[in-house]
């Protein structure tokens, strides 16, 4: 499979494009590319290890897109690379549900 309509991706938030202030406040400019139609992320910023040290923060994005686009384009959007990406096979339901 080399393309998908659902998506998800993590990355250290240094990595992200654009992001200021060594990666403390993500910047999402890039998610607002025509081809996609929602998403939403979650930063984790307090996570630790096995030996109680600090993990890097980082990002885990969820991505619905209009049309079912190649994994390259996607990671082109969002500025991750292609290894990051990872398609998303179950349906996805939104608001809450009890």
């Amino acid at each position: 499979m080399n393309s998908t309509r659902k998506c998800e991706a993590a990355q250290h938030t240094v990595y992200m494009p654009g992001c200021p202030n060594g990666g403390k406040k993500p910047q999402h400019q890039a998610l607002k590319h025509y081809s996609i139609k929602d998403w939403a992320y979650i930063l984790h910023d307090k996570d630790i290890d096995n030996q109680d040290n600090p993990v890097s923060p980082h990002e885990h994005m969820v991505i619905t897109l209009n049309d079912s686009i190649k994994y390259s384009r996607i990671c082109d959007y969002i500025g991750v690379p292609v290894q990051y990406v990872q398609p998303i096979k179950k349906h996805i339901r939104k608001g809450n549900h009890y």
